[in-house]
């Protein structure tokens, strides 16, 4: 029997992902990505729950991912008082049932990791096409241009997020859109060592600040702010999360820049 061929349209994490388990079925898989450059250089990180983070192991791909991932045993929530200090809401510790809230890893990292496993996977051929023109049904399988060749597939998954351009075109009446208004901020903070294992987020009345750790010495910022605040000034986007984390984290120094 002719083995089925899978296109998976998407280089970021759920598009890898897909690959690798899909690989498993004795398919033939072209991964069509264009933004796998972009991603590995971003300093972004992501947080992974311990049962993710047992399915991965399941796929023989958390081995390698151990060595990177920072694990977090407790979560802490925050709100901010009238004397500018923050009181804590909530608290979830998991250190004496040894179990772990979530793994934190560099998206940059991961993001290797899973290109190094997917190069060693005979049946998953990487394409890079950066637009993908027409998905259309011919017969039974499904037809695929980029550039001027068609591709035809049994399957086509789409891990492109829907924000893409494909996604709109295709789905475009089924896309129910809102907006909030907001910007994510992201970047890594260098501090002394401490035990770095607690997860925390800050909840004020129109930003949440989250604390995510990485290493000992080393925390990602994720704050969720309304996109006319400070307008893209590193300056006083640095001033302000050296302020919010100074309880918290000593002699801070961002190792990356600010990236929104």
């Amino acid at each position: 029997m002719e083995k089925q061929k899978i296109c998976i349209i998407g280089g970021g994490l759920t598009g890898l992902v897909t690959a690798i388990v899909l690989s498993k079925l004795n398919c033939k898989i072209d991964l069509v990505t264009g933004s796998f450059n972009k991603s590995a250089k971003s300093n972004k990180t992501i947080a992974i729950s311990e049962n993710n983070f047992d399915f991965l192991k399941k796929q023989n791909i958390s081995q390698s991912l151990k060595k990177e991932a920072w694990p977090c045993s407790a979560m802490k929530l925050y709100t901010e008082t009238k004397n500018q200090k923050f009181s804590k809401i909530f608290e979830l510790d998991n250190k004496k049932k040894q179990k772990k809230i979530l793994y934190m890893l560099e998206n940059s990292k991961i993001m290797k990791l899973m290109m190094n496993k997917i190069k060693q996977i005979k049946s998953i051929s990487v394409k890079n096409h950066d637009k993908i023109y027409e998905i259309s049904t011919s017969g039974i399988l499904k037809s695929v241009k980029f550039n001027n060749n068609n591709s035809k597939y049994n399957l086509v998954i789409l891990c492109t997020g829907n924000n893409s351009s494909i996604v709109k075109n295709i789905f475009d009446d089924q896309i129910i859109e809102n907006s909030y208004g907001e910007s994510a901020i992201t970047t890594i903070l260098n501090h002394n060592p401490l035990k770095n294992n607690t997860a925390r987020q800050i909840f004020f009345t129109n930003e949440i600040l989250a604390l995510l750790p990485i290493s000992n010495t080393k925390t990602s910022i994720v704050w969720s702010i309304k996109k006319d605040i400070y307008k893209k000034n590193d300056f006083l986007l640095k001033k302000k999360i050296k302020f919010y984390t100074k309880n918290f984290l000593k002699n801070i120094t961002f190792t990356k820049s600010i990236e929104q």
